[in-house]
C-alpha cells in the first residue's frame, strides 16, 4: 500500500495496508462505533444503534464469505 485513503476501509481501522487492531471483533466494533457517534457526533442513542448495526456487518472487513 502506498498510504493513501481506502475507500473499502474506514481510517480507524485500517491504516497504511493494515488493520490497526487486527484481533477487534465485529461486536467491539460496533460497540466502540456507536458510542462514538453518541458522544462525539450527538447522534440519537437510538439511530446511532441503528445505523451500527445496519451498515458495519456489511463493511469488507466484517463480511462473511
Amino acid at each position: 500500500m502506498d498510504g493513501s485513503t481506502n475507500s473499502e476501509y474506514c481510517s480507524t481501522c485500517f491504516q497504511k495496508g493494515t488493520y490497526t487492531d487486527p484481533d477487534e471483533t465485529l461486536e467491539t466494533m460496533m460497540e466502540k462505533t456507536e458510542m462514538n457517534m453518541i458522544e462525539n457526533l450527538h447522534f440519537p442513542t437510538a439511530r446511532a444503534h441503528d445505523l451500527v448495526e445496519e451498515i458495519t456487518p456489511k463493511l469488507k472487513r466484517w463480511k462473511r464469505l
